[in-house]
């Protein structure tokens, strides 16, 4: 029998992996904690969120991303828009 993965499960296993990651930075567990808030975003709205600097903030997105967390969904270089997709598919 499979298990099923309740969020609050989901996030707890998500955060172990972006801290076992190396190099990881204070923007990205902060943008971590605000995910289930915002399982949507663009970085924009993370510079906002967070209130640092774009810089910071896409370092931040490209940690999530780099160890599966979030996807890029847009597919452009521009206005691009990410999703913590494990947590949303939890919630359909």
């Amino acid at each position: 029998m499979k298990k099923v993965f309740v969020p609050k499960e989901l996030f707890k296993l998500d955060r172990r992996k972006l801290l076992a990651s190396a190099k990881i930075a204070v923007p990205a567990i902060r943008l971590f904690e605000e995910l289930p808030r915002n399982p949507v975003i663009t970085l924009k709205q993370v510079v906002e969120l967070l209130d640092t600097t774009k810089p910071a903030e896409g370092k931040a997105i490209g940690a999530l991303v780099k160890v599966g967390i979030l996807q890029e969904i847009t597919g452009g270089k521009r206005n691009r828009l990410f999703r913590y997709s494990k947590y949303i598919g939890l919630l359909e």
